[in-house]
């Protein structure tokens, strides 16, 4: 459906917060990795120590990590205790820092990390396995400023994240 007529039926908020239409990309160089690492907070224990690897299709801008999108990024690792670590080249980042979670935001980056395929909406709520790494599926920041409802689903992914790298 073309954006007309997802207006029309007053779906294009949520074609956008689930990328309908966005084709994956054919190759790792379509998409971007961020690397989040444990941050301690007072009076609290240390997260994991092993990394988090977040893999997402770029947005509108061509960047998922910079602007409103990267502030709300920031945000949503801040409150599972962690930040930002390097911004890496997506081919070979899996090898580089041997995560222990991959976390897939959007569609695109779920469409080409997930073998079973199918949308956001379909993944969410489960663990699935990349290069035999835990990989959790959920919604691109970029989606979330278009749908702040969607937040709270966001956050249970996070937190199924956490529990996962804890096992």
């Amino acid at each position: 459906m073309d954006a007309r007529s997802l207006r029309e039926l007053e779906l294009l908020a949520v074609s956008r917060l689930y990328r309908l239409g966005e084709s994956a990309p054919a190759s790792w160089a379509g998409l971007r990795v961020q690397v989040a690492v444990p941050r301690a907070r007072r009076g609290e224990p240390a997260a994991p120590s092993a990394p988090w690897l977040f893999v997402a299709g770029a947005d509108d801008e061509g960047e998922p990590f910079e602007g409103a999108a990267g502030k709300l990024f920031d945000a949503m690792l801040a409150a599972i205790g962690c930040a930002r670590g390097p911004e890496l080249d997506a081919e070979g980042a899996m090898e580089k820092v041997r995560p222990g979670v991959v976390v897939a935001l959007g569609n695109a980056a779920a469409a080409h990390l997930v073998d079973a395929g199918g949308t956001v909406a379909s993944l969410r709520g489960r663990s699935h396995r990349c290069r035999e790494v835990p990989l959790v599926v959920t919604l691109h920041p970029a989606g979330l400023l278009e749908s702040p409802l969607a937040k709270a689903q966001a956050w249970e992914d996070l937190v199924f994240a956490r529990r996962t790298l804890a096992t």
